[in-house]
């Protein structure tokens, strides 16, 4: 191999690497546009709610790290014997299962 050809080699793996970067940035703030919209459809957009990781409450708004699956539910809606039931959301934040309630303030 000829140092030219050398050369050229690590410009196109240089290429590569800057093209593979900029596509990150590029999938990376669409998907951060993707978790805004649907945190703002969860009904917990600029609430406080319980976490495990924040007992006290946390505000759950734009800088809030989600993965974006937040619409699950757990738990009845309504009781066997007719009343109300707890139902707990789940949001997923930092890839970490967590429930979450409201919280009156």
């Amino acid at each position: 191999m000829t140092q030219h050809s050398v050369k050229e080699m690590k410009r196109q793996y240089d290429l590569a690497a800057q093209k593979k970067q900029e596509a990150d940035k590029r999938f990376t703030q669409a998907e951060r546009e993707l978790t805004d919209a649907l945190l703002r459809q969860s009904g917990y957009h600029n609430k406080i709610v319980i976490t495990k990781a924040h007992p006290h409450g946390v505000l759950v708004n734009d800088a809030t790290v989600v993965d974006g699956r937040i619409t699950r539910y757990r738990g009845r809606a309504v009781n066997v014997d007719g009343t109300v039931g707890q139902r707990i959301r789940v949001i997923y934040m930092h890839d970490r299962v967590v429930k979450v309630q409201e919280v009156s303030i």
